[in-house]
């Protein structure tokens, strides 16, 4: 809700329960979720690749989300809502950390989405220290940028007008355009892959399974690809109404509706930090393996803390 509302706004006790419950549930969910990703990405070598650092940046960004500003979101529709309170500053540092995580998601969704052109455009190229160097980088002006003009929304507001025309900007303008193109280019190298895999298929052995092989490979990009389109989706779709009522509220429709609709599409951007672990494992074989080879040291190195007693020390 807009700090210079002049509107009184005070939900019934049934909506308020229910924006409260959404929030508290999927902050749990998110919370563990997102730990799940960082934990597998750090204890698997086979997800540290340019498309797992990016992944793994972006759990790090729903885990502020899920873990410290829907939890300060929840206590704030308390305060005001039942005891009529305000505190200025705890609403500042959650809408910092609210800025912060989106322009770091919009930031790591574009970095992966730039990826991917590399990928498809440039392989020959696109070299494992390339990548590296690349993913470093790109990562450093994520997070640089995301703190720098997230802790400006909070105390300017033509940096939160900057700020909404920025992701704006990247959405609509490089993100989907972008993601849309490479898209069809990778369409067209399937259909290339598969018409010249049915006509080598009566040469020799070596060339039919160097075909299979980069067909594999084709299938695992694409695949990375529609999963990068997934997470992009939910995400556009959860922030664009809390992007967009701004302008609106700007242009004077000021009334208990806009304000209520502010409740609630606060709630939509904040909710969807949940959602990107259930896609990983959905969408990846080798995340799902990732997550259960980290569950089970995390449930062996219990049963050997418990068999030797709390007087051992791990070494």
């Amino acid at each position: 809700m807009p700090a210079s509302s002049n509107v009184s706004f005070s939900p019934s006790d049934v909506e308020l329960g229910v924006v409260i419950t959404i929030n508290s549930v999927f902050s749990l969910c998110g919370t563990i979720g997102n730990v799940g990703v960082c934990l597998a990405f750090l204890m698997c070598r086979n997800l540290r690749n340019t498309t797992g650092a990016y992944i793994f940046s972006l759990a790090c960004s729903d885990l502020i989300v899920s873990f410290i500003a829907q939890p300060m979101f929840i206590v704030k529709l308390v305060l005001h809502c039942k005891f009529q309170v305000n505190s200025m500053v705890m609403e500042v540092i959650r809408k910092t950390l609210t800025w912060i995580s989106l322009l770091a998601s919009i930031g790591n969704l574009l970095g992966v989405t730039l990826d991917r052109y590399f990928v498809i455009f440039h392989p020959l190229r696109y070299t494992a220290r390339s990548q590296k160097n690349m993913v470093f980088m790109i990562l450093t002006a994520i997070w640089t940028i995301a703190f720098v003009l997230g802790i400006l929304t909070a105390k300017f507001k033509f940096a939160k007008f900057i700020g909404q025309v920025y992701v704006l900007f990247l959405i609509i303008v490089v993100i989907i355009p972008l993601y849309c193109r490479i898209l069809l280019v990778a369409r067209r190298h399937a259909r290339i892959i598969r018409v010249s895999f049915s006509h080598f298929q009566m040469t020799s052995r070596d060339k039919r399974t160097d075909f299979r092989e980069t067909e594999v490979k084709h299938k695992v990009e694409t695949n990375s690809l529609k999963t990068v389109g997934i997470i992009g989706t939910i995400l556009v779709v959860s922030w664009f109404p809390n992007l967009i009522l701004p302008f609106f509220y700007r242009a004077g429709f000021n009334g208990k509706e806009m304000l209520r609709a502010f409740q609630w599409a606060n709630t939509l951007a904040l909710c969807s930090s949940a959602c990107n672990p259930p896609v990983y494992s959905w969408r990846d074989r080798r995340f799902r393996k990732a997550l259960n080879t980290t569950y089970n040291k995390w449930k062996a190195r219990r049963s050997i803390s418990s068999d030797t007693g709390p007087q051992t020390q791990c070494i």
